[in-house]
């Protein structure tokens, strides 16, 4: 099985990474998400 990796840069409100993070996991998405 192949593991595929992506990086999303998704620019929102500091709050709204933990929602975001969540709603990637329920589209199969799995990673890190990470404030700059």
């Amino acid at each position: 099985m192949a593991t595929n990796w992506w990086e999303l840069q998704i620019l929102c409100e500091p709050n709204l990474e933990e929602s975001i993070f969540w709603r990637l996991d329920d589209f199969g998405c799995r990673g890190m998400a990470s404030e700059k």
